[in-house]
């Protein structure tokens, strides 16, 4: 994209931005180092993490397992919604998309992200033809402090785009989250690195008036911890409760010991 092209979308990212803030002062002048980490609802899984959460201003990869395009990208927009909710009412969130991505599986469905607890109007959607330029709508999002987190859908990420988006958030405290296909993949800059695979609900009923009904099955997933800074490889069965916004880990599955313990270290930039 040419220089003068990028000050543009710059420019109109920047006032789409600041008409979405509301109050944002007090967040854009916090010290990053003042964010407590995002926990994910279940103790199991924050046992496997340090600090017992996701570590906010930094990047986070979460991985399209098989099968697994909806199912990671709910995972992305619950992890979005928990963000946004830590920071305030209408705390804005960027979302960055290819264009590509958009014509095959349709754009984003607000009523969809809106279950999963992410209000669309918080959204602002920038688009690119590549994944450089998607990249590179992160990077600029992540040097805006009002924001709630970053995501970007990408084909792949390599090492020094990671490093580059992880030094912008922790500059700035935003959270970056990559959803990325599962290519091959090689080390990167993230703190985390997950991967998503959808599984069949459970049956369930609920009481309707004065009867038991069946109603639709929580969302399950198998959920992946790849690489975790500071941690170990683990992995787990999980519903969402959206009753209260939390995961759950599937019972059947709580007794079970992590595989891969000796999975290689998590390359972390220096």
């Amino acid at each position: 994209m040419p220089h003068s092209g990028k000050a543009a979308v710059l420019a109109d990212l920047r006032r789409r931005i600041a008409a979405v803030t509301v109050e944002t002062a007090a967040r854009a002048n916090r010290d990053p180092g003042e964010r407590p980490v995002l926990t994910l609802g279940d103790s199991e899984i924050a046992a496997a993490l340090p600090g017992a959460g996701l570590a906010r201003g930094c990047l986070h990869e979460v991985v399209v397992g098989p099968a697994g395009q909806g199912a990671a990208l709910g995972f992305a927009s619950l992890l979005l919604a928990r963000l946004a909710n830590l920071e305030g009412p209408a705390a804005p969130v960027l979302w960055c998309q290819r264009l590509d991505d958009v014509y095959e599986r349709g754009a984003l469905y607000g009523p969809g992200l809106a279950a999963f607890g992410l209000d669309p109007g918080q959204l602002i959607v920038a688009r690119g033809r590549r994944d450089a330029e998607v990249l590179w709508a992160m990077e600029e999002g992540l040097r805006v402090p009002a924001l709630a987190a970053v995501l970007g859908e990408v084909e792949a990420l390599d090492f020094t785009p990671s490093r580059r988006l992880q030094l912008a958030a922790g500059a700035s405290g935003v959270t970056a989250l990559v959803l990325r296909q599962d290519g091959e993949l090689g080390s990167t800059a993230a703190a985390t690195r997950w991967r998503v695979a959808p599984l069949a609900g459970q049956p369930r009923t609920a009481r309707i008036g004065d009867q038991s009904a069946e109603v639709s099955p929580r969302s399950r997933w198998h959920l992946e911890l790849l690489r975790c800074r500071g941690g170990a490889p683990a992995d787990w069965q999980v519903e969402w409760h959206d009753e209260t916004g939390d995961f759950a880990v599937a019972a059947e599955l709580q007794q079970r010991p992590n595989r891969a313990q000796a999975a290689p270290a998590f390359a972390v930039a220096s």
